[in-house]
């Protein structure tokens, strides 16, 4: 017999947003640039269209592999929410 059921609409049972931000931290790190903690906490849970590709790529001034840079973006951060 079915007890209860536990519905999550807000992503709060499993904290993802760390894993995000740290995956973004190392990708940023292999560009020898740093993550942004401060622009990132002011998009978290909102509809601004930051987008850290985008930004990387002004930190650089030039293009940048993107398909490359999603690759090593999902491996990382597939490697952390293993460990949740």
């Amino acid at each position: 017999m079915l007890k209860a059921v536990v519905l999550d609409f807000d992503g709060l049972i499993l904290d993802t947003e760390r894993a995000t931000f740290e995956a973004w931290q190392a990708v940023y790190a292999s560009y020898s640039q740093g993550f942004p903690l401060q622009l990132w906490l002011e998009n978290v849970g909102t509809t601004n269209s930051f987008d850290p590709i985008h930004y990387l790529e002004t930190l650089l001034y030039r293009p940048i592999d993107i398909d490359g840079l999603k690759q090593a973006y999902d491996r990382i951060y597939s490697e952390k929410i293993e460990v949740l």
